[in-house]
């Protein structure tokens, strides 16, 4: 399989320290960053931390889930700032062994500031605990239509 990081529109990857992008990590703060949302916007994983996918087969104290990071690096991706709200994906710091999936109201409220409103989500699917899973399929919904529009739209 061939690739073709110079015309991706977003790329990934693990580096340890001085990696080429004019922002080293110094492998013990900063777990990963991402630019954007420019064409050829990259997210990098600090590869000095441990990254899990799955707690229960990374038995180490200090691992990092990786679906939760990545989630709040694609946040920046999409031009989303850092949140003063600790329990949102966009929150800049994260602790070991630590989910942190489900957008919150911050998240969203940004999200849509920069992209407009979804015509079909529903604030009331968020907030009320009745319906939690409605909320999250909205939520996802939202989510991945930036996402897709990040990835195919001409910035």
């Amino acid at each position: 399989m061939e690739t073709d990081y110079q015309h991706a529109n977003i790329t990934i990857g693990f580096y340890y320290g001085d990696h080429g992008d004019g922002d080293p990590f110094d492998n013990t703060t900063v777990i990963a960053h991402a630019t954007g949302p420019v064409r050829g916007a990259h997210i990098h994983f600090n590869a000095a931390f441990i990254f899990a996918v799955d707690f229960s087969s990374e038995k180490s104290d200090m691992a990092y889930d990786l679906e939760s990071i990545a989630l709040h690096e694609i946040g920046h991706v999409l031009g989303l700032g850092h949140s003063s709200f600790p329990e949102a994906v966009m929150w800049p710091t994260e602790s070991p062994r630590t989910i942190n999936v489900k957008l919150t109201l911050d998240d969203v409220y940004g999200a849509q500031l920069l992209y407009g409103s979804n015509p079909d989500f529903n604030l009331d699917s968020v907030t009320s605990p009745a319906s939690k899973s409605s909320g999250l399929g909205e939520i996802i919904t939202i989510s991945v239509s930036l996402v897709v529009t990040t990835l195919f739209s001409c910035l």
